[in-house]
């Protein structure tokens, strides 16, 4: 199983420079060839660029899986869509059924600022797609399951300053739509997130009902950026204590100051950046 970031909020530069841009897309290929697209990143042509440097193309997607609704992991959903040449057999994108709600990024009522949901698309869209609801744990493919719907919730969460509507009123919005991919590799678990709004640690408490397996890797966004010091010490113990200090390979949402803090509580070679480009390949189960 081969892990790809492909877009990112930085890219690397070489062997060739990847385009930067806000939010995460992630291509995930198994040993059978499968391609699973995990979010879109916020501009279309970007990740369109981006593919073409892993010489892949919008054709070579069996499937999308959206981590929730907002606009920087589903801002390049119509430009992938459009340029597929297969135009009679609708594409699958696995998502909550709430990812397509309207949303807005602020934490003020009163003050609403501009749209932070899922794009505009033309006419033509859902005729080109299949939506297939994920609620809860859904098992997307051979050795991929999703998870979502993770409203218990006893540690920090990254739902704050965000706003959903809901009967014509803008009230705070739980992200029942945040999904995260369960990964079963030969190594372990990997949970692949997009912005871990339900909170990370919340995540893996609700994972763990369900899969026993010990949790090898972290990969991707987790909202922790405007967490404390001493809220990331707790992180840091509660993955020490009880998931056996999983190898973090964080971007997006985490926090540049969050991977360095976390790399000196729990050391360089645990904690990394996972900027576009990167590339990860676990072991099959």
């Amino acid at each position: 199983m081969q892990l790809t970031n492909i877009y990112a909020n930085k890219g690397l530069k070489e062997p060739v420079r990847f385009k930067r841009g806000y939010g995460n897309a992630f291509i995930l290929e198994q040993e059978s060839g499968e391609l699973l697209l995990f979010d879109t990143g916020d501009k279309g042509t970007k990740i369109l660029k981006n593919m073409k440097l892993v010489r892949k193309h919008s054709d070579d997607i069996d499937r999308i899986v959206l981590s929730h609704g907002h606009f920087d992991h589903t801002g390049g959903l119509p430009a992938i869509v459009s340029t597929r040449s297969d135009t009679t057999t609708p594409l699958p994108i696995h998502a909550h059924p709430d990812a397509r709600n309207d949303r807005k990024g602020t934490g003020d009522p009163n003050n609403v600022t501009a749209g932070a949901g899922f794009p505009d698309v033309d006419p033509e869209f859902d005729e080109k797609v299949t939506f297939i609801d994920a609620i809860g744990l859904n098992e997307i493919c051979k050795n991929i399951h999703a998870i979502s719907e993770i409203m218990t919730r006893p540690e920090k969460d990254g739902c704050d300053r965000l706003l959903h509507l809901v009967n014509g009123k803008w009230i705070p919005d739980p992200m029942k739509d945040d999904l995260s991919l369960i990964l079963e590799t030969g190594d372990g678990i990997v949970l692949l997130c997009g912005c871990c709004h339900a909170g990370l640690l919340n995540t893996l408490l609700e994972m763990r009902k369900s899969f026993d397996q010990r949790v090898h890797a972290v990969v991707g966004g987790t909202h922790m950026m405007g967490f404390t010091e001493t809220e990331l010490d707790h992180v840091a113990e509660v993955l020490q204590q009880d998931y056996d200090s999983p190898s973090l390979f964080l971007n997006h949402c985490s926090g540049e100051k969050t991977v360095q803090y976390l790399a000196s509580k729990l050391g360089d070679e645990k904690v990394n950046g996972f900027p576009a480009g990167s590339v990860l390949e676990f072991s099959s189960p």
